[in-house]
């Protein structure tokens, strides 16, 4: 039977795993056009994934001035190509 400890340490042990996302991850980058929910599209003008404890952050612009920032791990956008229309 382990001891109290040794269950402390497996217990303690797997809450170090490191969720968050890496930038290789996201389906765009800094410069790229996105599109919202609403389709309404944007420049990525930052990600920094360490940014808001860990949750991450990504920076757009909008056409009219607007900017907006949402969570790495719970984003919306996805990237368009402005190229086709």
């Amino acid at each position: 039977m382990p001891s109290v400890g040794e269950r402390l340490r497996r217990l303690l042990g797997s809450a170090g795993a490191d969720p968050r996302p890496q930038p290789a991850e996201l389906p765009f980058t800094v410069g790229d056009r996105v599109a919202d929910t609403w389709g309404n599209r944007a420049l990525v003008t930052e990600i920094d994934v360490a940014a808001e404890h860990g949750l991450g952050r990504i920076r757009r612009r909008y056409e009219d001035g607007r900017e907006l920032s949402c969570s790495v791990v719970a984003h919306d956008l996805k990237r368009v190509d402005d190229t086709q229309t």
